[in-house]
């Protein structure tokens, strides 16, 4: 009795000795993931150019008592920052990438997303860059002479816009360009075409576009793209300015499924009695 005593008091004072060692590895670990998480994060933030606002869990806020200022001095805006600032290239082409990502995501399972209608597909991206922007995602939202389809307004005020088509031809790239000229002021610099191709045959669908958009009115001069063959950019005038251009990006995207989507119907199960 005396030596399975001392055999299981030996067992615990092994186990205390590793067990200090052992949790501090796993904070280490925990901790190790989190800074890896929040450097992620503030990659992403320094990437699109726009601070990234944590969040604090409501069950950690102790409410404080509401302090009433005695005299409040009046809010005047700035002269000097613009009610509507120019969207910098930078911020533009963080969003343009975070948008090409969603594109690329309904090819790679175009089954899923080739039901959809047009609204179906932009609530799809909407619900991403409101993860990313808390919220500042908007569609169907009034700019310049009409609404537009998704509408981003970044902190600082500057705004981001873009339309969805289907592909049905050349008639659909004049009718979104047009759309896309008569949604920008004179203060804004991009506009950006998502079409979604569900014919057969995508390289005639490419090579449609790039053999269309310096027809389209308003064309000045064709802009650099460098996202692959299904980016096209140029430069159009502003109908509003038409001593202002803007660059317009269209991105083409293949959801063209070989075999319509099928649902899945469960069966309900019988109930049987015990006199069955």
């Amino acid at each position: 009795v005396n030596r399975a005593i001392a055999v299981y008091n030996n067992s615990i004072a092994h186990e205390m000795s590793t067990f200090r060692r052992l949790v501090a590895n796993e904070v280490d670990a925990r901790k190790s993931a989190v800074e890896a998480k929040h450097r992620g994060l503030d990659a992403l933030s320094a990437a699109v150019g726009i601070h990234l606002v944590q969040k604090a869990d409501p069950s950690s806020i102790v409410p404080t008592a509401v302090r009433v200022r005695r005299s409040i001095a009046p809010l005047l805006p700035r002269v000097s920052v613009p009610t509507h600032p120019a969207l910098e290239a930078k911020i533009f082409d963080g969003i343009l990438e975070l948008l090409d990502n969603s594109g690329r995501q309904f090819e790679r399972t175009p089954q899923a997303f080739s039901t959809l209608a047009e609204e179906g597909l932009r609530d799809v991206i909407l619900s991403s860059l409101n993860s990313l922007f808390g919220g500042a995602a908007s569609g169907e939202t009034f700019q310049g002479v009409g609404k537009v389809d998704i509408h981003l307004r970044i902190a600082s005020g500057e705004v981001f816009v873009a339309e969805l088509k289907f592909w049905g031809g050349p008639a659909t790239l004049h009718e979104v360009v047009g759309q896309l000229r008569g949604r920008l002021t004179w203060r804004d610099s991009y506009g950006v075409a998502l079409l979604f191709s569900r014919n057969a045959n995508f390289s005639d669908a490419l090579a449609s576009v790039d053999s269309t958009l310096p027809q389209c009115e308003g064309f000045a001069t064709l802009a650099p793209s460098s996202r692959g063959k299904h980016h096209f950019a140029a430069r159009f005038s502003i109908p509003s300015d038409q001593a202002r251009q803007a660059t317009l990006h269209v991105l083409v995207y293949n959801l063209f499924t070989a075999t319509p989507a099928k649902r899945t119907q469960r069966r309900s199960k019988s109930v049987v009695g015990p006199n069955s």
